[in-house]
């Protein structure tokens, strides 16, 4: 896969919807606080089923689309628990298992999302996924999608508040959250066989 190309598609799409993301974002992290995480995982398979949707049916997001995946909170809030327990374990055994664990199960909440598999489902297919580039590919891939979003980060950090006056850590999130869950979802569709899903949405 190409990193750069990668990066390159996944800032037009961003650019392209940058608000309605945002304001979604806002909304999935406000009801996570305010839930304490009990609506966390429905409220980011959301975000992730619009920028789904907008590449591979080039359906505009809506704000309200964040609450798609609603009728399934039960279970979203069970699997990203479980993914934040099972994740935690495998950092504090040497830190491998976990990050073995992160790059296999990266594409559990779309999956969920997209095709409405169970966790057990879910997390098959994303290793399928995974072992089809191969573990070592995927893992640079989403290494350097992360640099990308930390650097954004700092700098927008830094622009914003150069002499750390105030804490503004939900604000930047707010701005680069979006953009990791596109990254994500440009690299699950070019995994999945669907590259073309991808060019076809960022030349329109």
């Amino acid at each position: 896969m190409d990193v750069g190309a990668i990066l390159g598609e996944s800032w037009r799409i961003y650019v392209r919807d940058i608000v309605v993301l945002v304001i979604a974002t806002l909304v999935a992290g406000l009801l996570t606080i305010v839930t304490i995480g009990i609506l966390g995982g429905a409220m980011y398979a959301g975000l992730y089923l619009m920028v789904i949707e907008r590449l591979r049916d080039g359906t505009a997001p809506r704000v309200g689309d964040v609450f798609d995946c609603m009728d399934r909170w039960l279970q979203l809030f069970g699997t990203t628990l479980a993914l934040v327990i099972l994740i935690a374990i495998g950092l504090v055994l040497f830190v491998v298992p976990g990050v073995y664990m992160i790059v296999i199960w990266a594409f559990v909440l779309p999956l969920m999302a997209e095709k409405r598999l169970n966790f057990s489902a879910a997390r098959a297919a994303s290793k399928t996924l995974v072992g089809g580039a191969g573990f070592w590919t995927v893992f640079v891939v989403l290494l350097v999608l992360t640099i990308v979003t930390e650097v954004a980060s700092s700098v927008i950090g830094f622009v914003l508040n150069p002499f750390h006056l105030y804490p503004i850590g939900g604000l930047v999130s707010l701005l680069t959250t979006p953009f990791s869950i596109i990254g994500t979802t440009v690299v699950y569709f070019r995994l999945d066989g669907r590259g073309d899903v991808v060019e076809r949405a960022v030349t329109k």
